[in-house]
Parts: structure tokens; sequence; C-alpha cells
């Protein structure tokens, strides 16, 4: 069984202790990341649609990364498995995870405001 905290597109304990140090570069990463994120699942897409197997392989891989940075295990996940899958499934598997991936970063950008009420309350108490 799994805890309510793994159904979370962010674990957010885990970001906080990352940066804990530097919550202002938590911030802008996460500024970043709604700004460009779904810019990034949009090109990952074109790149899916025109087959070219290596620009979805090094934009998925950028994607697992950023994910990581983020403590967003779900969507690194399925990044790294788009980025190992180029050159070796369909077009119509990659575009499914694509599809995945899409909504993966929605729920990732929807739950952004509660990483940072958490961020600024610990800011606050740290005070």
């Amino acid at each position: 069984r799994r805890s309510s905290r793994s159904l979370e597109p962010m674990d957010d304990e885990a970001l906080l202790e990352d940066y804990s140090n530097d919550l202002e570069t938590m911030l802008l990463l996460l500024e970043e990341f709604q700004t460009n994120g779904p810019q990034r699942i949009e090109k990952i897409s074109r790149r899916v649609d025109a087959g070219d197997s290596q620009a979805v392989a090094v934009a998925a891989r950028d994607l697992k990364a950023t994910a990581d940075a983020l403590s967003a295990t779900t969507l690194r996940n399925l990044a790294g498995a788009l980025e190992q899958s180029t050159g070796l499934v369909t077009r119509g598997c990659q575009e499914r995870l694509v599809a995945r991936l899409r909504s993966e970063m929605s729920r990732c950008l929807d739950h952004i405001p509660v990483v940072v009420a958490s961020a600024r309350t610990v800011n606050r108490a740290n005070r």
C-alpha cells in the first residue's frame, strides 16, 4: 500500500530539505519550471512527431534532470523511460509516453503553490 505522500507529484519534504539553505534558488527553479515546463513537453512532442530519436533522447534527459532536481519522481521516471525508449519502440508508444508526461507535468504545476506555501512557512520559521 502506498502512502498518500507518494501520490503527490513532488516530494515536498525532500525538496525543502535539498534547498533548506537556499530557498530562493528553489523558488527560482520552480518559477522557471512553471514558465518553461509545458513548452519543454511540446518540444519533445514535436521531436517525436519528426522522428528525431536523438533529439527526443536529449530533451527527455534534460527534463529528467530538472524533474530530479525538483523531487518530481514520476515525471523523472517518465522522462527517463522516454529517453531510454528512443529508437527501440514505435512512435505510437513514444506518443503515449508524451501524453503521460503532459499529464504529470500538469500535476506538478498544480502542486507548485503547495510547495511555495510550505517554503514560505519554513522560511518564516527559520527567521
